[in-house]
């Protein structure tokens, strides 16, 4: 398996880690508050598809834009979601309820795979 296949897995199993909770609850009634520990798998989610869109954007020749501090303006929009997936990805492994309406090891799960990833990819140094 080559390194360009690998990465190509590592980016389908985020994006279907990070898709699993919002489909999960498309069936179920929603109310209009969350439990105590229930929005941090929420911003792991949203963040997390942030930053693989942004990632891929990046990749696929998205550079052009503003540039700030020598970065393209995509590019560190997308470190700061990586950064907000990573603290939120904790804080939902800290704090989530016992029985919570969130598949939390989901979310926890793919925050784990989603780190040592962010890291290889520059996400999360400056």
């Amino acid at each position: 398996m080559s390194d360009h296949d690998l990465q190509a897995a590592v980016l389908v199993l985020l994006t279907a880690g990070f898709l699993a909770l919002p489909l999960a609850m498309l069936g179920r009634p929603t109310a209009r508050r969350f439990a105590r520990g229930e929005r941090a798998p929420w911003a792991v989610s949203g963040a997390g598809l942030l930053t693989v869109a942004g990632f891929l954007l990046v990749r696929c020749g998205g550079e052009a834009g503003p540039v700030v501090a020598d970065r393209p303006a995509v590019w560190l929009a997308t470190q700061a979601a990586a950064l907000t997936t990573v603290i939120a990805a904790g804080i939902a492994a800290c704090s989530a309820p016992p029985h919570s309406r969130v598949p939390a090891g989901t979310v926890a799960l793919t925050g784990l795979v989603f780190l040592p990833w962010a890291m290889y990819q520059r996400l999360l140094l400056p």
